[in-house]
């Protein structure tokens, strides 16, 4: 798949098969996720592959409400996306930014769309995953002090194709120079 084609077909996708995924598969996703450009080569991305039907259970049934439970239930792995306080927005350990907690969210979103962009190109289905409880998530993994959890992605093989949605004309989005 050539990857501007894999931009513009990527949905999110609610509904998996169940067929799980390979640990070799996992790291392959990881490996590409890892490429997303950061804050100074910062790196400030982890995360956490729960693979194990009790670990999603749980992050379903004590972090997750409404539709969400159901998207980390059926799905083949369940990505805990973290962020490492303290590197994006700082050089030489000193604040470099004004938002400098921005920039960590900034670096993991584009970690978390490299690995569905991934997930695409090798048939796999995402759904990404804001509305949950970040702090029961983190006491679930076992999350260091010094990171946060940012977001969740599920992932498995899509049961559905979901249909694109409208998207606003580049007219609407773009300007030149001004506004």
């Amino acid at each position: 798949m050539e990857l501007l084609e894999g931009i513009l077909t990527r949905r999110t996708v609610r509904k998996f098969t169940g067929e799980k995924l390979s640990h070799e598969q996992i790291e392959k996703l990881i490996y590409h996720a890892s490429h997303a450009p950061s804050w100074a080569n910062s790196q400030c991305v982890r995360f956490v592959a729960l693979t194990e039907d009790a670990a999603r259970e749980a992050m379903a049934r004590q972090a997750c409400t409404g539709n969400n439970v159901n998207n980390v239930l059926g799905a083949a792995v369940v990505f805990v996306l973290c962020g490492v306080k303290g590197k994006s927005g700082y050089l030489g350990g000193k604040v470099a930014s004004p938002d400098p907690a921005g920039w960590m969210m900034f670096d993991c979103g584009g970690a978390a769309e490299a690995l569905c962009l991934a997930a695409h190109g090798m048939g796999l289905g995402t759904v990404q995953i804001g509305h949950f409880d970040q702090q029961k998530a983190g006491e679930l993994i076992g999350l260091p002090e010094d990171m946060q959890v940012v977001e969740l992605i599920a992932c498995g093989y899509p049961a559905q194709t979901p249909e694109k949605p409208k998207r606003l004309e580049v007219g609407e989005l773009l300007r030149y120079n001004h506004f």
